[in-house]
């Protein structure tokens, strides 16, 4: 059932006062091994429906307002919809940004993953490959998204299962990120 806006108003904010801090720390300490310690690192990122949306957002985000300071090299994977559509036609959708990581990534890179559910297939093989081969992983899920927590080295978990709230929440938390970001990167 869809909450009432007020209803709707009051699970927001008190879901955005339950975000776990640790998760900012941990994810600050991992983007700085990538993008600062290893100035070659790239950062990718991905979502299906509202969280590709997210995901382009945050690329943006990231490469542009770091830019005066360490110039990250970030990609959303999400953003080519000819390379998207060739591959769920040529294979399956699930391949779909796994095919792409493996073209582009190496070794000490950095994946950014966002599912609502944390049970999306194509996110999860990403994820997969990724642990497989030396990449970072930073996930953001909601309740019921346990197996992409155990994936990935940093998860933060959002504190409901309305889908709605959850993206909104994603793209909060990529906000929070992005600002932390900023105030710590200028030293190496």
């Amino acid at each position: 059932m869809i909450a009432k806006p007020l209803e709707y108003e009051d699970e927001l904010i008190a879901v955005i006062k339950r975000l776990d801090e640790s998760f900012f720390k941990e994810a600050i300490k991992i983007f700085k091994i990538v993008h600062v310690e290893d100035n070659f690192g790239r950062t990718f990122v991905i979502g299906n429906g509202g969280n590709a949306s997210t995901a382009s957002h945050f690329a943006c985000d990231l490469q542009k307002g770091l830019s005066d300071t360490i110039k990250p090299r970030v990609i959303s994977l999400v953003d080519n919809v000819a390379l998207l559509t060739a591959w769920s036609n040529d294979y399956n959708f699930e391949a779909t940004l796994s095919n792409q990581l493996i073209a582009l990534a190496e070794w000490g890179d950095l994946l950014f993953a966002f599912s609502a559910s944390g049970k999306s297939q194509n996110i999860l093989n990403c994820i997969n490959y990724a642990n497989q081969n030396g990449i970072f992983t930073i996930g953001i899920t909601g309740l019921g998204g346990q197996e992409m927590e155990e994936l990935c080295d940093c998860c933060l978990i959002i504190d409901t299962y309305d889908m709605q709230i959850i993206e909104d929440v994603t793209l909060i938390a990529c906000h929070m990120l992005f600002r932390k970001l900023l105030e710590n990167t200028n030293i190496g």
